[in-house]
């Protein structure tokens, strides 16, 4: 049936199938509630996962990175390497072995650490 599930016609027909409405209408409410679909975006548990996210995709726009990834074989080209495409792979990798290295560190030392001293350093710089 899943999250998104209503029970409440399931539960309705089982209320007419029995005698005891009164006990029958409490269960359904417990089970199926008053939902709106517009509320679960609104609940704190949403919204400051959410935010946390936006902040973290604007920081990391405004660090550049996507913009130097993006035009990596242009900036070495610009730069007079002999083969941009190899220099390119060369920066792929590396980012590869520090996503891997990352991961482990992440587990060690927690996010919000690592995050408020990643922050601290691109406001520094």
């Amino acid at each position: 049936r899943g999250a998104g599930y209503d029970a409440r016609k399931e539960l309705e027909a089982d209320v007419k199938n029995s005698g005891d409405q009164k006990r029958n209408d409490q269960e359904m409410n417990a089970v199926a509630g008053d939902r709106d679909s517009s509320r679960p975006c609104c609940e704190r548990g949403v919204v400051v996962p959410m935010m946390i996210m936006l902040v973290l995709h604007a920081v990391q726009q405004f660090s550049g990175i996507n913009a130097v990834i993006f035009f990596c074989q242009e900036i070495f080209t610009d730069a007079g390497v002999e083969d941009p495409v190899v220099a390119s792979l060369v920066v792929a990798i590396v980012q590869v072995v520090f996503t891997v290295i990352t991961t482990g560190t992440i587990d060690m030392a927690g996010r919000r650490v690592l995050l408020t001293i990643s922050l601290a350093g691109m406001a520094a710089s």
